[in-house]
């Protein structure tokens, strides 16, 4: 059984190659939902789709984030103990 066709974040072949370690919902948007892997890959889905809206790769690989009150920012921190922010 494939757990990911179960819930429904990868409608098609997921974009992630490696193991998810963070997993964040939008604080306002609903069915929107942020994955980062140790890929170093940091994707943005509509859960209600299962579409990847946006899709960044950071330089290293992300330990934990935080949205803003209005999700327009997101704040992470990286292995090389330095804080990132994206504007998705």
């Amino acid at each position: 059984m494939d757990a990911r066709n179960n819930y429904g974040v990868c409608g098609g072949p997921c974009q992630h190659q490696r193991r998810v370690g963070l997993v964040l919902w939008h604080p306002s948007a609903q069915n929107v939902l942020l994955s980062a892997g140790s890929d170093n890959n940091v994707i943005i889905w509509n859960v209600g789709t299962g579409e990847a809206l946006s899709a960044f790769t950071l330089p290293d690989m992300v330990y934990s984030g935080c949205w803003n009150w209005n999700g327009s920012e997101v704040l992470f921190t990286a292995r090389i103990d330095r804080f990132d922010g994206l504007t998705p």
